[in-house]
């Protein structure tokens, strides 16, 4: 028997999951002591075609149902980057769906859109804005997957803000936290580039995953020269640079002798549009995760991009962590759910 003054308390455990043509990757932390520790994560495969047997595989992990946290794959949204419509705060959404309803791959009425601040309100002049635009039917399919199994969501998040709170709780720990800091990880075929000052979110682009890297990793002699920045590149075709460069393509042939990896001339191009838009706030690192040989391949990048470049210690972020080891297996797909479990850490978004 309950007394009626006794409140129920409240969970200790805290959910992250992700659905996607893999299945379901989900990952539970600790909450009891403020900061979360992982305590257990797995990918659970989903039979094609039989929805009934998907939610009894979901409800048999036995998984926290209150306060879970979606967070959206890659292959689900599109992240975009535009000046600010100059409106209230409060018609910020229905200003951004006209200026992205030619950019986005779906019909604008297909999506449902969210929008955030590039950086804080205190950085440069001209505002930015990052609109996350989702697939109305990938959303349908994660919450009523959900909801069958039992699960109450609490809010949908996505990749980019995951991979920063994981770059921005590491970076701390390692005595960045306030300088501007890169975060590049592996997402299936696709690369995220993140750039942070803080808690803020300033920069996000896509890369397609090069493994030329890694073949490039296990040559031996000198590192390559670093790739020709996009400035100069700029300059030689004649054109003028802009530095809004959240979607920008040059054009330009690289030359033909060139065997340096795509991934790092691409890397160099935007860190080269950083340099230029905030010029006041100089890279201080570049923390990977690529998967199997992080540790040579942020050697390799250190001497390709002049940059310092370390291996994401996933245990610095996250507290029990270090059970996925290299996190280099079908785990690997569980990785963003960290980050989403730690929004609570850092600025809200």
């Amino acid at each position: 028997m309950r007394w009626p003054w006794k409140h129920a308390e409240a969970p200790t455990e805290r959910l992250a999951y992700s659905l996607s043509p893999g299945g379901l990757a989900w990952a539970v932390a600790d909450t009891h002591h403020g900061s979360p520790t992982l305590l257990r994560f797995g990918v659970q495969r989903l039979p094609a075609g039989d929805d009934e047997a998907g939610v009894r595989n979901v409800r048999a992990l036995g998984l926290p149902p209150v306060g879970a946290i979606g967070v959206m794959p890659l292959t689900d949204y599109q992240m975009l980057q535009i000046e600010a419509p100059a409106v209230p705060p409060e018609e910020l959404k229905s200003a951004a769906r006209w200026r992205i309803k030619d950019m986005v791959a779906r019909h604008v009425d297909e999506l449902t859109l969210d929008v955030m601040l590039v950086g804080s309100p205190q950085g440069p002049v001209r505002q930015q804005l990052f609109v996350v635009a989702a697939a109305n039917d990938a959303l349908k399919t994660t919450s009523q997957l959900a909801q069958a199994a039992g699960l109450q969501t609490q809010v949908l998040d996505i990749v980019d803000t995951a991979q920063r709170n994981l770059q921005t709780r590491i970076s701390t720990r390692l005595g960045t936290g306030e300088r501007a800091t890169a975060g590049l990880m592996r997402h299936g075929g696709h690369c995220l580039l993140t750039i942070c000052i803080g808690d803020e979110l300033c920069y996000s682009r896509r890369l397609d995953w090069d493994a030329a890297l890694i073949e490039a990793s296990h040559q031996q002699g000198p590192a390559p020269a670093p790739a020709t920045h996009a400035h100069e590149l700029v300059a030689e075709a004649g054109l003028q640079w802009v530095s809004d460069a959240s979607s920008y393509d040059l054009g330009v042939q690289e030359p033909e002798a060139d065997t340096t990896p795509r991934l790092v001339i691409e890397l160099q191009r935007s860190f080269d549009v950083w340099e230029r838009s905030w010029p006041e706030q100089p890279l201080a690192q570049l923390l990977i995760h690529l998967g199997t040989g992080n540790s040579e391949l942020a050697s390799y990048l250190q001497l390709a991009l002049g940059l310092r470049v370390q291996p994401m210690n996933l245990a610095l972020a996250l507290p029990g962590a270090e059970q996925g080891g290299q996190w280099d297996g079908p785990e690997r797909a569980c990785i963003p759910l960290l980050g989403a479990l730690l929004r609570d850490a850092v600025t809200p978004r």
